[in-house]
């Protein structure tokens, strides 16, 4: 079955229970609000697939299991839209993250020309992965404005992040290859660096070499012996 949601222009389109979406199949948002008081505002069963290209998933509130803006099993594309959990921090599955992805389901958030995503949890993570789920991130805004990270995989390996401004520094495990974080306006923003390959053959060019942009990493090799005074 299909069901489609359409609005006139100049109105607003808000879907809001317990739970704004269960998805056991195919879900594709274009925009408008979709919010859960207590529950979580998407929720996908294995196998299904979500793609937004646009508006806001809420969810303010929750408990166990609940409380997050996506929480799901299944693929999820973002090309643009907000993602906000507000609940209370809490632990194992009681984590308020805006989005969790679970048992091997797949996350890419790569915004579309003219869009922005926003990604942000209050208390717990903003992106947080588990049962190896993987997560591409080639770009956003991530938020915890509690104590923990922005992006957390509990499982190894399975985040690779290409772009993106986070409040917390991302862990270099998580970063792409010729990727860095840098601080710009109290934010890590991921930067794309070229590598060179540089031979020095005294202790002064090891230093001019070592001295460069943190945005120009090299590979330093040695062509002789230098000695690095005490």
């Amino acid at each position: 079955a299909t069901l489609t949601v359409e609005q006139d222009e100049n109105q607003t389109t808000k879907l809001i229970g317990r739970s704004g979406i269960q998805n056991y199949g195919t879900v594709v948002v274009y925009n408008g609000t979709i919010e859960s008081y207590n529950r979580n505002a998407y929720w996908g069963s294995p196998d299904s697939t979500l793609t937004v290209y646009d508006g806001s998933f809420t969810s303010t509130s929750g408990s166990s299991g609940y409380g997050r803006a996506i929480s799901t099993e299944g693929d999820v594309t973002i090309y643009g839209g907000s993602f906000y959990a507000g609940g209370k921090s809490g632990a194992g599955d009681n984590y308020m993250n805006a989005i969790g992805m679970f048992n091997g389901a797949k996350l890419v958030i790569q915004p579309a020309e003219g869009k922005t995503v926003t990604v942000t949890s209050e208390t717990d993570y903003a992106i947080s992965s588990m049962g190896n789920a993987k997560l591409f991130i080639y770009g956003g805004t991530f938020a915890c404005n509690g104590s923990r990270s922005d992006i957390r995989d509990f499982a190894s390996g399975n985040v690779q992040i290409f772009g993106g401004s986070f409040k917390h520094e991302p862990y270099a495990d998580y970063l792409a290859d010729n990727r860095i974080a840098v601080l710009e306006d109290g934010n890590y923003v991921v930067k794309e660096t070229t590598t060179t390959d540089v031979t020095v053959d005294s202790y002064e060019d090891l230093v001019n070499a070592l001295n460069g942009s943190i945005l120009e990493p090299k590979n330093v090799t040695t062509n002789g012996n230098i000695t690095i005074p005490a």
